[in-house]
């Protein structure tokens, strides 16, 4: 028994294959869609490396120890907000 679509027609491999003018829009929606996704991976990295290098340039213009020593909280404790 062969297997035919709802028109009656066999199915054959070029039917499966769908028509060409679908599969170029198709290939198209989909290089669109890479290109967007691509695209919004490398702005996600230069904004990480923008933060990053101004946190860097940012512990680099501070004494460190004031992160943890009195100067971080100016001598007051939780408490004492």
């Amino acid at each position: 028994m062969a297997v035919t679509t709802t028109t009656g027609q066999p199915i054959t491999l070029e039917l499966m294959r769908g028509n060409r003018g679908r599969r170029r829009k198709e290939r198209l929606v989909r290089a669109a869609f890479f290109g967007a996704a691509a695209l919004s991976l490398l702005i996600s990295i230069a904004i990480v490396l923008a933060l990053a290098g101004e946190a860097v340039r940012w512990l680099m213009a501070i004494d460190l120890g004031w992160l943890w020593g009195r100067g971080g909280s100016r001598g007051r404790t939780s408490s004492t907000w």
